[in-house]
């Protein structure tokens, strides 16, 4: 099954940062270098487990998402500005269905940002 992405709505994903408080540009940077080592990780789980005996092809990939995001969510593994996005993953992998590999968008979301994210260290 092929994923449709809308890159309109993925690029407004990745590049979506919460109203600074009192620490400013600091702040915004910061919650962005988060959102960078969440799909980091994210992808790295999709590996391990791939890896497992037990993965289960396309359907498996996402039941085992759905509960990393979960227990993820459940045990504030992650910085709390990155709730939104566990939230907004585990609506997309039910709304695409448990037969479509997100996998290839998540690695295009990660790629993206962390080309961001250099460019951002760069200045």
């Amino acid at each position: 099954m092929v994923v449709r992405v809308n890159i309109r709505d993925l690029m407004l994903k990745v590049h979506a940062r919460p109203q600074p408080d009192s620490g400013g540009n600091k702040d915004m940077h910061q919650s962005f270098n988060q959102r960078v080592h969440f799909y980091y990780c994210i992808l790295v789980a999709l590996k391990i487990h791939a890896k497992s005996k037990k993965s289960g092809g396309v359907r498996g990939k996402n039941n085992f998402l759905l509960k990393w995001l979960r227990k993820a969510q459940d045990n504030n593994i992650f910085h709390p500005d990155i709730t939104s996005e566990i939230e907004w993953l585990r609506g997309k992998i039910i709304q695409a269905g448990y037969d479509t590999d997100l996998e290839p968008m998540l690695d295009f979301v990660y790629a993206t940002a962390k080309r961001a994210e250099d460019l951002k260290n760069a200045d």
